[in-house]
C-alpha cells in the first residue's frame, strides 16, 4: 500500500498516524465506520482508501472505486487530492452518484420532484440493482438518517469517515444509523493550532480542552474593515504562493467585491476563488491549491486552509446558539489549519460571535 499511495496527497503514507494506517487497514468484506475529531485526518483516510481499492485484485473485474462528497466544493477538493492515482477512482457528491445510476435505470433523469434520495435507492434496489462495491463515503456526519439508508441500500461494505464526538450525541447517532461492522476512531487532531480548538469548542457549546478563549490563546480579533484585511492577506500571499487563504464575509455581497480588488491588486484571477461565480468555472479552477477562496459560511465546512478570516462580524445577529448556526460556525474553525482571525469594524456592541469565545 505505501509504495502506491505514497506518491499522492498532501500527507505522505510514511507520515500517516497509527490511527490513520488502522483506519486504512479496516476489514474489505465490512461497513466500515471511521469517525473523530475534525483535523484527524479523516478526508485523508478517504481518500487513501479509494487508491488502494483502485490496485486491490483483478483489473479487469475489480469496480471502479467511487469517492463521494457532500457537497460539490468538496467533491472538488477530493479530486485533487487523487489527481495522480494510476488507478481509475469516481469522485462525486452522492446525490448526482445515485442520480446516475437512476438515469441508467430508466433512460432518463429523475424529475426534480423525484429526487429523494431514499426514495430513488429505494427504486434502485427493488430494481434488482446489484450492491455496489468499493464506495467510500467522506463526511457522513453531514447526511441525514434517512440519506445515510439511502446509501446503505444501494452499496455493499461501504467505508464511512465521519466527524463526531461524544460530548453531543453524535457519535451514537452515527452507530444507530450505519450499523457498521468494524468502527476505528481517530482521537489526534493533526491540523488544529489551540486558538482553533478554542473557538470551536466555544461556538459548538461544548468545554474546550484548552481552557478560556483569553487574548494569549484564542482567536486573533481585528478592528479592520474587510478591504484592509484582504490588503493585508494578499501581502502575506505574495511572500509565500503557496498557501490557501479563505475569507468569509458576513456579507455575502462582499465576495464579488473583494474578489475584485483582489485582481485589481495583481493577484492571478486563476488564483481566486470565489462562490459568486458559476460552477462550470469553478470546475476548471485549480481548487485545493495555493490562493484565495471568498466564501459563505456554509460553504467552508469540510474544506482546508492555513489562514482563515471572518470579516464584518457584526453582521451576524441572529441566534448564534442555534443548532444550524453552531454547526457552521464549528465547520469554519476546523476548516483552518493555522490562524483564524475575526473582523469588526469597531462600532457599537461587540459582535455576539466574538462574544461567544469568553466563558
Amino acid at each position: 500500500m505505501g509504495a502506491h499511495a505514497g506518491r499522492f496527497l498532501r500527507v505522505p503514507f510514511s507520515k500517516l498516524s497509527e490511527e490513520q494506517h488502522m483506519a486504512l487497514r479496516a476489514e474489505w468484506e465490512a461497513t466500515v465506520l471511521v469517525s473523530g475529531c475534525s483535523g484527524a485526518g479523516l478526508t485523508t483516510c478517504a481518500a487513501y482508501r479509494a487508491a488502494v481499492l483502485s490496485t486491490v485484485g483483478d483489473a479487469l473485474t475489480r469496480p471502479i472505486p467511487q469517492l463521494l462528497a457532500a457537497s460539490d466544493l468538496r467533491a472538488l477538493r477530493s479530486a485533487r487530492m487523487i489527481k495522480d492515482v494510476e488507478g481509475p477512482i469516481g469522485v462525486s457528491t452522492v446525490r448526482r452518484w445515485i442520480v446516475g445510476m437512476m438515469r441508467s435505470l430508466r433512460g432518463r433523469p429523475p424529475q426534480p420532484d423525484e429526487t429523494d434520495l431514499l426514495a430513488m435507492a429505494t427504486e434502485l434496489a427493488l430494481a434488482g440493482l446489484k450492491p455496489v462495491r468499493s464506495v467510500v463515503v467522506d463526511d457522513a456526519h453531514l447526511y441525514r438518517e434517512d440519506e445515510l439508508s439511502a446509501i446503505r441500500l444501494v452499496t455493499e461494505a461501504p467505508y464511512f469517515t465521519a466527524v463526531s464526538d461524544s460530548r453531543d450525541g453524535s457519535t451514537d447517532r452515527l452507530f444507530a444509523a450505519l450499523g457498521p461492522d468494524e468502527a476505528v476512531t481517530l482521537t489526534q487532531s493533526q491540523r488544529h493550532s489551540r486558538s482553533v480548538r478554542i473557538a470551536r469548542d466555544r461556538w459548538g457549546g461544548l468545554r474546550s480542552e484548552g481552557g478560556s478563549a483569553e487574548s494569549h490563546g484564542g482567536p486573533k480579533v481585528l478592528i479592520i474593515e474587510p478591504e484592509a484585511q484582504v490588503a493585508g492577506m494578499a501581502r502575506q500571499w505574495r511572500l509565500d504562493r503557496t498557501l490557501r487563504l479563505a475569507v468569509v464575509p458576513m456579507d455575502p455581497d462582499q465576495r464579488t467585491t473583494l474578489a475584485n480588488q483582489l485582481v485589481g491588486a495583481g493577484v492571478d484571477r486563476a488564483r481566486v476563488f470565489s462562490t459568486d461565480i458559476p460552477l462550470s468555472s469553478t470546475q476548471r479552477a485549480n481548487f485545493g491549491g495555493g490562493g484565495f477562496y471568498l466564501l459563505r459560511p456554509q460553504e467552508v465546512g469540510g474544506l482546508e486552509f492555513d489562514r482563515l478570516a471572518i470579516t464584518s462580524a457584526e453582521l451576524m445577529t441572529g441566534d448564534i446558539t442555534a443548532a444550524q448556526t453552531r454547526r457552521v460556525l464549528v465547520d469554519t474553525a476546523n476548516s483552518v489549519a493555522g490562524d483564524l482571525t475575526i473582523c469588526w469594524n469597531g462600532r457599537g456592541r461587540v459582535p455576539r460571535l466574538i462574544q461567544a469565545l469568553k466563558i
